[in-house]
């Protein structure tokens, strides 16, 4: 049997840790879509480790791909920016970071349909 040492435990213990809440991606279903179809409300359909139901992601940006496309009921691929989105407002001009928020659920964007 290998021995591990507690630095590796606790190494180990750290990267799960940031893995396991660090945002990135989920499958999410479409719950609203505004009239101007460039936000949704979505479901994600991932349950918690303990079998319970996420939270809505509310007011997600919608990718100008799908925005024609993109209906309630349909299934959303949704991203998680590195950086506060707050202050952006759609288009290419530079934006000032809100605060030091990253990979929130509140900076998220849909970028395809399955």
């Amino acid at each position: 049997m290998v021995k591990r040492d507690n630095l590796t435990v606790f190494k180990e213990n750290i990267i799960n840790e940031v893995s396991r809440t660090l945002n990135v991606a989920q499958l999410c279903s479409v719950l609203r879509v505004s009239e101007d179809n460039k936000n949704v409300d979505l479901q994600p359909l991932a349950l918690t480790s303990t079998g319970n139901i996420r939270p809505p992601l509310l007011n997600a940006l919608v990718s100008r791909m799908v925005q024609n496309t993109i209906k309630k009921g349909d299934v959303a691929i949704v991203v998680f920016l590195d950086r506060n989105s707050e202050h952006f407002d759609g288009t290419t001009k530079e934006y000032v970071i809100a605060n030091d928020r990253t990979h929130s659920i509140n900076d998220s964007v849909v970028i395809g349909l399955l």
